[in-house]
């Protein structure tokens, strides 16, 4: 029997390929093919909005004493680092999967934007609740 050649049946789509790493080398785990629910134009405007919010929340606990935190952006890139412990979070945008990725002490996670809001594409939590959570986590 033949294998399947995957067919695109929209001009709206994201490929993750997927990658895991054991004690020596990386080997090649699968290739997922995603439907982009919107534009690339209307992703990036939603994405810099996200991004803005993030840093907008550090800062703002920052200022009412609730986490010792300095942010810093570069471009699609936007890193938290914990003043006294020296880790960081990493909160970026994912324009060929439309999702946005989230990096923290406690692991790797991606939210794609359901119309109201960016859920984990494995859990379905809320970003911003996770963000929340992780960083008083983090700050421990």
């Amino acid at each position: 029997m033949a294998a399947e050649t995957p067919r695109v049946t929209s001009s709206r789509v994201g490929v993750r390929i997927v990658f895991v790493k054991n004690a020596v080398q990386w080997r090649f785990l699968l290739i997922e093919y995603v439907e982009c629910s919107m534009t690339e134009s209307e992703f990036l405007s939603l994405a810099e909005s996200c991004l803005n919010q993030v840093e907008n929340m550090f800062e703002q606990a920052f200022e009412r004493d609730e986490l010792d935190v300095e942010c810093s952006r570069s471009g699609n890139v936007l890193t938290i680092e914990f003043v006294e412990n020296g880790s960081k979070m990493i909160v970026n945008s994912q324009a060929p999967m439309q999702e946005m990725w989230l990096a923290a002490r406690a692991g790797g996670f991606h939210y794609r934007y359901d119309g109201q809001q960016w859920l984990n594409t494995r859990d379905g939590s809320e970003l911003f609740a996770t963000l929340s959570r992780l960083a008083q986590e983090q700050n421990r």
